[in-house]
């Protein structure tokens, strides 16, 4: 039987009862309070309607059978009405019956399309728009017979096994599994209270079951992204059983009832597995059953002849994978239990917290201003205590003068004492005057001497106070460190992402490459990570297009045909050291030197050494190719790469062999925490260095010295005039071999800095400088001294690299108004993150500038604020889906040229055919290679070029 015969079925179904049904709702309308009769009652009416559903359903109508179902919802609901309103429901119902009639005639038509909409947006049961969005992409899906070849190809049953629950996270992108694990957890709980109020009243609101479906295709399509076959698969089965609940709701309600018992088991499952992938549960020993009780649900949907399914419950201990105390799965499957992702980040199995990058920032900035409070008080302490100590030896001096006093009058009344003895014209009054003076002597005396005593006893309390804040600081200290720790990532967590990134390029321009990796278990601050990303990618794509030469060059030289390109990561200090080297032609110094004296960078007599030239690429809108690729071309990459670098306080040095390969060296800080420094004094400032940088001190007279050299240890050094360098040159005295020199490492290696004198070395807590001094070239970072003024730590080999350069600013200048070219615009749409994120990271690793948006209608809030060049969306989305964003493009001039690529799960030849009738360029089906994705997205962009 083919599709026109169903139709005519459905045709000849629908009349035969219609006219009954009419006169039915008819009769409602006049006399809402009148009994019906039997031939015109209201219960034959919902049946009449309730098999118009089924036969609809049996072609595929699904926004039919949406729309015959909410008109029976309507009349069910109008016998609980009062009079007046029940004639309302009636006549509305009445109505959607011949309109109805008009989708059963002309089945996906747009005029009957857009009067079912129409209808329905003024049906007195008002539902939410999410069920009238869903109502307007079901109405435009053309009938077919529901198990035709493409769902034949889509549902094939293979026997389930262990490797089907797995939840193996070792190769998984640690940026795609996270966004999954930040947005699964509240999906699933959607989804299961959704599936719960289903259970106990049967009758969820409208849209409710739609939305549980798109969570489930959700979680498929993570799982397949990022390799978790046990999320994949159940996510699967439990959408496909959805599916039915929907569609089948009035029929047998024993079938009905124990598939929404296991759906809310598949879901509890779900929950635990994401709970197990974030370090907080074990994982569910009874997946294994619980999938082949899913499947045996799809095969009974798609194959099955049977009325009813109801089987008993899911026997959860079938399959069942012993667990034992510790966590530690036993027996033959333990393959189906797991490392989590917090074990694989703390090398055990303790519970670990999913925190943002952000927010441990936002308390490592007040850990580090609370450890500086802490010093600034300890000093405050201090001072304090030098003021008691002065006024308590000022106490005692005073004490040993009044005993002076005390005892001047004492000899004086003794004196007086004999003359009062001797002479019998001896004035009383004289003795009792220097007997009151006495006393009071004696008083104050006493008096200073409690002054004594209390200042001792406060200089106890204060110097006990010291010691608690040197305590505090301790402890502060450690909880700083402990919380830089907490941010500190291994730099492994990026490597996946690099290779496909050489994976992509070399597949592109047809270059065979591959990627080596060391020193991947190196940690590094997670900011500092991701501000590296960008700037690796750009270096990567750079090597495979620029330094590595064509397939038949390579084998011409006598080299492999798979070039290499190596990553090398590793700690120094304060700073991590990542160099990136290829195997390729290296840099043509000739070329770059001639370019540059082409567009004006270098006069035609200006020498410049190879360090110099080399450096000159990193300028903006420098290139010695001449043709523009979706890859190279623009001048742009390396420029970016600088500036990141720059921005992050780092440095960028490139070495290069001609024939041989070229290497780029990045020296960045790896977080910004606690240095041991070094705090000079230079032209009456004072500026602190890392001790890391500093070699030795050399104090005043200690070595030879001329204007321009230090000698020390057999060698001449370079004096740097670091005043000069810092601006303070008006106030620099000459330096002379009774200055004191600092030896440290700068660009080009040892540098003797001219400087008044060293103060001290200590540990620094560094503050982050702000947007504005930020930019400032030469300063590292900055901390705050104890009485709370700023001190800038100095970046010896920046400041050096400054003041060497030879290029001619005007002419860099010019070149970069020149170059001011925005990059390719990009906008990716999907509901599900991590499967944006996949997508976002394949178009982010070619070049392109990326904005996302999680629905049609926030992509059209993007398109309507930036000039995108292509848009990649999801088929199913909430709100608005992507048929409708690609046919809404199409009807604005200024996007109905954009090209958009459509990625789906859906394989069925109705899907393709109406995305492409919507307007849709491409249509790729999961799974597909990034590869792919590329190669696609290059084709249109190439093709958009062409026709523009």
């Amino acid at each position: 039987m083919n599709i026109d015969d169903l139709l005519g079925l459905l045709v000849a179904e629908y009349g035969a009862g219609l006219d009954d049904a009419k006169r039915a709702l008819t009769s409602l309308v006049h006399d809402p309070d009148a009994p019906a009769g039997d031939a015109t009652s209201l219960g034959d009416t919902s049946e009449f309607i309730a098999r118009s559903l089924a036969a609809a359903n049996l072609v595929n109508l699904v926004g039919l059978a949406q729309y015959l179902e909410h008109i029976g919802e309507v009349v069910v609901a109008s016998s609980d009405r009062e009079s007046t309103m029940r004639s309302v429901y009636a006549g509305w119902a009445l109505d959607g019956l011949d309109v109805a009639a008009a989708l059963i005639a002309a089945p996906n038509a747009s005029e009957t399309v857009e009067l079912a909409m129409l209808h329905a947006g003024q049906s007195p049961l008002a539902p939410a728009a999410e069920w009238h969005d869903a109502l307007a992409i079901a109405l435009l899906q053309p009938p077919t017979i529901a198990d035709d070849e493409d769902e034949a190809l889509q549902y094939r049953f293979d026997p389930v096994t262990i490797a089907d629950v797995s939840l193996t996270v070792d190769d998984a992108d640690p940026e795609l599994l996270s966004a999954m694990l930040a947005d699964a957890p509240r999906q699933l709980e959607r989804l299961y209270s959704d599936l719960m109020l289903f259970a106990s009243t049967q009758s969820p609101t409208a849209g409710a079951l739609a939305e549980s479906q798109r969570i489930a295709h959700t979680l498929k399509g993570s799982g397949n992204i990022i390799g978790l076959p046990g999320i994949a698969r159940i996510a699967h089965r439990l959408e496909d059983t959805l599916i039915w609940l929907d569609a089948d709701r009035r029929r047998d309600p024993d079938s009905q009832m124990c598939a929404v018992r296991d759906a809310l088991l598949a879901s509890e499952t779900l929950q635990q597995m994401v709970a197990h992938l974030a370090g907080d549960d074990l994982a569910p020993s009874y997946a294994l059953a619980v999938l082949e009780r899913m499947q045996a649900w799809a095969e009974w949907i798609y194959t099955g002849e049977e009325q009813t399914f109801a089987p008993p419950p899911v026997d959860l201990n079938a399959h069942r994978v012993e667990v034992s105390d510790s966590g530690e799965p036993r027996g033959d499957e333990a393959a189906a239990d797991i490392p989590t992702v917090a074990q694989l980040a703390t090398g055990g199995d303790r519970a670990a917290l999913r925190v943002p990058s952000e927010l441990v920032g936002k308390l490592l900035k007040r850990a580090g201003q609370s450890l500086a409070n802490a010093q600034r008080t300890t000093q405050e302490l201090r001072t304090i205590d030098d003021t008691l100590r002065l006024a308590q030896e000022r106490q005692v001096a005073l004490r040993a003068r009044l005993n002076e006093l005390q005892q001047t009058v004492d000899r004086q009344v003794v004196a007086l004492q004999a003359r009062r003895d001797e002479a019998s014209e001896f004035d009383s009054l004289e003795l009792d005057r220097y007997d009151a003076l006495h006393l009071l002597a004696r008083v104050v005396a006493e008096a200073v001497q409690d002054q004594v005593d209390l200042t001792s006893e406060v200089r106890q309390n204060t110097q006990r106070l010291v010691g608690e804040m040197r305590d505090e600081q301790r402890t502060l200290r450690e909880q700083h460190r402990d919380l830089l720790n907490a941010r500190l990532v291994a730099f492994s967590s990026l490597v996946p992402r690099l290779r496909r990134n050489v994976a992509q390029t070399s597949s592109i321009l047809g270059k065979p490459a591959r990627l080596v990796v060391e020193g991947e278990e190196t940690t590094v601050d997670a900011e500092v990570l991701s501000s590296l990303t960008e700037p690796l990618l750009h270096l990567l794509r750079n090597a495979v297009d620029h330094g590595i030469e064509p397939t038949e060059q390579r084998v011409n030289s006598g080299k492999s045909t798979e070039a290499t390109v190596r990553l090398r990561c590793v700690r120094e200090g304060q700073f991590v050291r990542i160099e990136l080297s290829d195997d390729g032609c290296g840099l043509d110094i000739d070329a770059i030197a001639a370019r540059a004296r082409e567009i004006g960078l270098l006069d035609d007599e200006q020498p410049l050494a190879t360090e110099a030239l080399t450096r000159l690429i990193l300028q903006r809108g420098f290139s010695t190719k001449s043709e523009v690729t979706d890859i190279s071309g623009r001048g742009l990459g390396l420029d970016i790469v600088n500036d990141r670098i720059k921005a992050m306080k780092g440095h960028l040095k490139i070495s290069t062999i001609r024939g041989e390969g070229t290497t780029f060296s990045m020296r960045v800080p790896v977080s910004s925490g606690i240095a041991q420094s070094m705090i000079l004094e230079c032209a009456g400032e004072r500026v602190a260095v890392s001790s890391e940088q500093v070699v030795i001190v050399l104090p005043p007279g200690s070595a030879s010295a001329d204007t321009e050299f230090v000698r020390w240890d057999d060698a001449d050094v370079p004096i740097a005039p670091l005043a000069n360098w810092l601006g303070f040159s008006d106030r620099a005295a000459p330096h002379t071999a009774e200055s004191t020199f600092v030896i440290a490492l700068g660009e080009s290696g040892l540098l003797a800095l001219a400087v008044d004198r060293v103060i001290e070395v200590r540990e620094l807590v560094l503050q982050d400088l702000g947007g504005l001094l930020r930019r400032l070239s030469g300063l590292q970072t900055s901390a705050l001294l104890d009485n709370g003024s700023p001190l800038f730590l100095l970046d010896i080999a920046a400041l050096e690299s400054r003041a060497r350069r030879g290029v001619a600013l005007s002419a860099a200048l010019a070149l970069q108004r020149r170059a001011a070219v925005s990059r390719t615009r990009v906008l990716v749409v999907d509901d599900a993150l991590s499967a944006r994120r996949a997508v976002e990271h394949v178009f982010e690793d070619q070049g392109y500038e990326v904005h996302s948006a999680s629905d049609g209608f926030e992509a059209l809030e993007v398109l309507r604020r930036w000039d995108i060049a292509l848009v990649a969306t999801d088929l199913e989305m909430p709100n608005l889906n992507g048929l409708e964003l690609a046919k809404r493009m199409r009807e604005v001039p200024a996007w109905s040229s954009i090209p958009v690529i459509m990625i789906t799960s859906r394989g069925g030849e109705r899907h393709r055919n109406a995305a492409l009738s919507a307007g849709v360029h491409e249509y790729l089906v999961k799974p597909f290679s990034d590869q792919q994705l590329a190669q696609v997205a290059a084709a249109q962009l190439r093709a958009t070029r062409h026709a523009a």
